[in-house]
């Protein structure tokens, strides 16, 4: 006759507590992690993703980091055209994006090609996580659409806000050869809160200490393995 004492129940457990524990770690990694950072423009975003990056670099947990923007340069002037450095030819056929600045203010303005290249960008993402390649995705844009397509993967969205007089003051002291008045206008005509996990103001926390929390609450929710 069989004879269970109380140890051999807690070796058992002990087993089937592992072979869970493993299961889910494999189950976990049949795809990447993706990180969405959203924001208006001069919030910090960049700061923000490559301070992520570096964190989890440091536990050699590799991270792909994708700008929204890498797909707009990439693309050109005919599609996505500024009226302050384009032509008027190339600014009447953009079909993507269009920067125009008036009197007043400066508008954005989307056209057919648009959210071709989201879809696109969204199925190039869905590429990457497939391949078990973890990814940092940002962009001055509303990923709360991209969260939703690509919901099997689980996807982390967060918020990078700022107060709008900070916003335009660091608009003013960029080296990149800014469009001054587009921080406003992106700010102001986008929602960057939907669907998100957490929102941080970069104005009260340094972009190290937002991604160390961003981090931390990736790694409560999913099992990162290094390589």
């Amino acid at each position: 006759m069989l004879s269970i004492n109380r140890y051999s129940i807690f070796t058992l457990f002990i087993i089937a507590l592992g072979g869970w524990l493993l299961y889910n770690r494999n189950h976990s990694q049949s795809y990447g992690t993706l990180i969405l950072i959203s924001g208006g423009s001069s919030c910090g975003k960049t700061s923000v993703s490559k301070a992520l990056q570096d964190h989890f670099a440091k536990k050699d947990i590799p991270f792909l980091r994708i700008g929204l923007d890498d797909f707009f340069h990439a693309i050109g002037n005919q599609w996505f055209a500024s009226a302050l450095d384009a032509t008027k030819e190339s600014t009447k056929r953009a079909k993507g994006l269009l920067i125009k600045k008036t009197e007043e203010n400066i508008i954005i303005e989307t056209g057919p090609f648009y959210p071709k290249l989201i879809q696109a960008v969204t199925l190039g993402l869905k590429g990457f996580l497939d391949g078990k390649l973890n990814v940092i995705f940002e962009g001055a844009s509303d990923f709360s659409g991209i969260k939703i397509a690509l919901q099997k993967y689980n996807p982390f969205l967060f918020s990078i806000a700022c107060p709008l007089n900070i916003v335009e003051e660091r608009e003013s002291k960029r080296k990149d050869n800014p469009i001054i008045g587009l921080a406003r206008a992106v700010n102001t005509q986008n929602n960057f809160t939907k669907k998100t996990e957490r929102i941080f103001d970069s104005s009260k926390q340094s972009s190290k200490d937002i991604a160390q929390e961003i981090a931390h609450f990736v790694e409560e929710h999913t099992i990162l393995i290094p390589e």
